[in-house]
């Protein structure tokens, strides 16, 4: 197997005719793959598959990755958007601009309410400190480490409280409101329904699949407490979150095919 993580802000991952979108990773997500092409079939860390441009991953050894995950200064863009800059400063060049769910090695250097990054493309720069988040997920999955029970052995971030972890994922919910739909999507500025669901666990720590479909071997079941819930309505097809109060989070269909996602009271189809 080969490793490597994504060197671009974000990539689409497509069914093997390399047309139909299946999903989205970003900035310093890790994938491997066995076979080189100009498109290659990769597994990304969280155990899903797609088709992508191997121009697009930067090539880690296995070393490196473990290396990565043991030092833990790996963290996440939580805001919806973050800008990196040159200096530490609103006025400085800006080099790039990344999304929620992106990856960064978070430098030791902090400068005015600013922290120094370096990027999966080795642009260096700063970034204001609330935009990040200890990274909370991990990599583990992709060298076999209790591969076949990896997933369903996961456990809450160490030190949260089942309440505490509940809040959370409504709270990350909360940050996607007013998205557009996007089939296939995971960002801010679009995303679908399990993108939804997807995304505010892994920033809880905790990896699911990214379907809609409940798939053996993922810790997501049609059942649990309130507030980290997941309900399906529409056949089955559309996953949210149910939240305390009776309140639930998801992607709703309008006209023309545009959708967003919202929050409504009441649950709509309980799993």
């Amino acid at each position: 197997m080969k490793y490597g993580i994504i060197k671009v802000k974000r990539a689409f991952l497509y069914e093997e005719n390399g047309v139909d979108v299946v999903d989205e990773v970003f900035f310093g997500w890790s994938v491997m793959w066995e076979d080189e092409g100009e498109w290659i079939e990769v597994w990304t860390h969280y155990g899903y598959r797609g088709w992508m441009e191997r121009n697009l991953i930067e090539e880690k050894s296995r070393e490196w990755m473990e290396e990565r995950e043991k030092a833990g200064n790996t963290y996440v863009v939580t805001r919806g958007f973050a800008d990196v800059m040159r200096g530490a400063r609103v006025q400085a060049r800006m080099l790039e601009t990344l999304g929620r769910g992106c990856f960064v090695e978070k430098m030791e250097e902090t400068e005015n309410g600013y922290c120094r990054v370096k990027l999966a493309n080795e642009i260096s720069g700063f970034v204001p400190e609330v935009a990040l988040r200890k990274r909370l997920d991990s990599d583990r999955f992709l060298w076999g480490k209790s591969e076949e029970r990896f997933f369903v052995e996961q456990g809450i971030p160490k030190g949260w409280s089942e309440e505490k972890f509940r809040r959370k994922v409504v709270e990350c919910a909360k940050g996607y409101l007013g998205c557009q739909y996007r089939w296939g999507g995971k960002a801010a500025d679009g995303i679908d329904c399990s993108g939804v669901v997807f995304m505010v666990y892994l920033m809880n720590g905790v990896l699911i699949w990214r379907d809609s479909d409940i798939r053996e071997g993922y810790p997501m079941k049609r059942s649990g407490e309130k507030g980290r819930r997941c309900v399906w309505w529409r056949n089955g097809r559309r996953p949210g979150i149910c939240c305390s109060g009776g309140g639930m989070w998801g992607c709703i269909w309008g006209t023309a095919g545009i959708c967003t996602v919202r929050g409504m009271r009441g649950c709509l189809g309980a799993g």
